[in-house]
């Protein structure tokens, strides 16, 4: 027994109507059986897509729910990235207490240091006429941010303090400094305008040989609008990233109007994204100027060992077209349809201008990655396409009309002129009727005839078919 492969056969075809197989030929020969197996199925739906430009949300929470220094990094189509770290700094608070006069000793004083790192000093002149201190701390203090206080018409610790304050503020530059004594109670708050951490108070006597009887501490401790450390952070490019101080901000809504400033004064962002805080409940959207895919948002904590308080998503993708609306073409790269296939279009956006949706259309095979569209059977195979004149927006997708109604018949004939397809045909059986993707088998035993065919015959929806036969002989 000899067995060979007379014919494997691929064919695909979306026409409604009656179509072929090429024809096998029985008569080099004498054969016991014929066996076909024929794979019907609806060829797959294609995407093609228009320029859109990807938007993207992110979502700030309150100042409250918001880490300091958590940040988020967002890209461009050009594959540029930016990123704004929300910081919440705060200013350091120091109390002072002073004795009252009687307890006081001439020449006690007190060194400060203010957000920016300048130190003050602050001396007791308990009689009118007592020496500034000699203590080398009190004398590193440069001339300009140190006071000698004249105590002696005090006497209560809320009077000396309330004439250190008077004294204190007359220095020039001692804004870097707010104080208050408001509590009248010889304790005096200082508040450092540069929010960072400061040393804490240095209290000494006269002669630096103890610490004198004002005493000082750290009441709130200062915070600085430091930017991450963390790897990604530090791989932005400097003039691409920037803080966002929210420390005077409360709701989202300020937090994301906080954020969206900072993300503006980025170099290159505003020409290539749009932002918008207007919706005023902590969201922000990212709008690309360049149309194509862009990278999701990133956001971290301080440690980059999480995601943080900010989310952000992707609302609308980017694609860079595939129409030419000059050749009215779409790109669908190895897309497999046949010339006159029949589907519908629909759309994740808007479709090209000259496309309808629920519009049955007729595919023109350009090549093997590009196809054109018809209105009507007639005009695809005529090449007559449809005129694209508007890009649209959004991916779109071509969906064949699924497979309803058909049939595959296996033919015989002995004339030879069928060879060229045009002999005489008769049907070897009753024809087969699929209305969904389908397998099916034919097998004949004894063939007494000289070419075989397969005719395909759709009547609803579109089909592929592969179809493999074998010959034993």
């Amino acid at each position: 027994m000899r067995r060979k492969i007379i014919d494997k056969n691929i064919e695909v075809d979306g026409i409604t109507g009656t179509t072929n197989s090429a024809v096998i030929d029985l008569s080099n020969g004498e054969l016991f059986s014929i066996q076909s197996v024929i794979d019907v199925n609806t060829p797959s739906a294609k995407t093609f897509d228009s320029d859109s430009f990807e938007v993207q949300t992110l979502t700030y929470a309150t100042k409250a729910s918001s880490g300091h220094q958590d940040f988020v990094v967002v890209s461009n189509a050009a594959g540029l990235t930016f990123a704004v770290a929300l910081t919440k700094p705060v200013a350091e608070v120091q109390t002072l207490t002073f004795p009252s006069k009687a307890a006081s000793t001439g020449g006690d004083y007190v060194v400060l240091t203010d957000g920016s790192g300048l130190t003050w000093a602050i001396s007791l002149n308990k009689g009118g006429s007592d020496a500034e201190p000699t203590g080398a701390l009190y004398v590193a203090v440069v001339a300009g941010r140190k006071v000698h206080v004249d105590i002696s018409g005090g006497t209560t610790a809320a009077s000396v303090a309330a004439l250190v304050e008077t004294a204190f503020d007359a220095l020039t530059g001692a804004s870097a400094i707010v104080t208050d004594d408001t509590a009248a109670d010889g304790t005096m708050l200082l508040t450092m305008a540069v929010k960072a951490p400061c040393a804490n108070p240095v209290p000494k006597n006269a002669d630096d040989s103890g610490a004198g009887s004002i005493t000082g501490v750290e009441t709130t401790a200062g915070v600085a609008s430091a930017a991450p450390s963390g790897a990604i952070w530090t791989a932005v490019a400097g003039a691409r990233k920037g803080l966002a101080d929210i420390s005077g901000d409360t709701t989202a809504a300020q937090v994301a109007a906080r954020a969206e400033t900072a993300w503006n004064l980025l170099t290159g962002f505003t020409t290539s994204v749009t932002s918008d805080d207007s919706a005023a409940n902590g969201t922000m959207t990212l709008t690309q100027i360049v149309a194509g895919p862009v990278t999701n948002p990133v956001p971290k904590n301080a440690a980059e060992s999480g995601a943080g308080s900010i989310a952000g998503v992707e609302t609308t993708p980017g694609y860079v077209t595939e129409l030419n609306l000059t050749a009215n073409t779409l790109t669908i790269p190895s897309h497999g349809l046949p010339s006159g296939l029949k589907g519908q279009v629909s759309t994740s956006v808007t479709l090209p201008t000259g496309l309808s949706a629920a519009t049955d259309y007729f595919v023109i095979v350009v090549d093997a990655s590009t196809i054109k569209l018809a209105t009507s059977l007639a005009n695809a195979l005529a090449g007559t396409a449809i005129d694209l004149t508007g890009e649209g927006a959004g991916q779109h997708t071509f969906t064949p009309t699924a497979l309803a109604g058909a049939s595959v018949t296996l033919q015989k004939s002995n004339d030879y002129n069928a060879i060229q397809s045009v002999g005489t045909w008769d049907n070897v059986a009753v024809a087969t009727s699929i209305t969904a993707d389908a397998n099916i088998w034919f097998e004949i035993s004894n063939p007494g005839y000289a070419y075989a065919r397969l005719s395909y015959t759709v009547t609803a929806g579109s089909m592929n078919t592969d179809n493999f036969t074998i010959v034993k002989g």
